[in-house]
């Protein structure tokens, strides 16, 4: 054996005995399995069903232009009130 595969067989194994932890049974890899799949399945039917609701009724479409609207003076609300207790906080002298 060479050297360079002596030395690139020291770097792949980590010893004797390799441990990989306590194997799982076979009931919780199926009933995780089954939540992940469940999970999934409902999160599309849910992202299906608001794209055919946007699709249908056109008042949903403009949902986005009314909340930022709203956040818009939302923000220009936080930002006088950060003034006022900015101006009482620290008075001019």
């Amino acid at each position: 054996m060479t050297e360079n595969e002596s030395l690139l067989k020291n770097r792949t194994e980590h010893g004797p005995e390799q441990s990989q932890g306590a194997a799982r049974p076979a009931w919780a890899i199926t009933s995780l399995a089954s939540v992940l799949i469940f999970t999934t399945v409902v999160d599309v039917l849910g992202n299906l069903l608001v794209i055919v609701s946007v699709l249908r009724n056109r008042k949903l479409r403009n949902a986005g232009k009314k909340l930022k609207r709203e956040r818009e003076r939302e923000t220009e609300t936080n930002r006088e009130n950060a003034e006022l207790i900015i101006h009482v906080s620290y008075p001019e002298k």
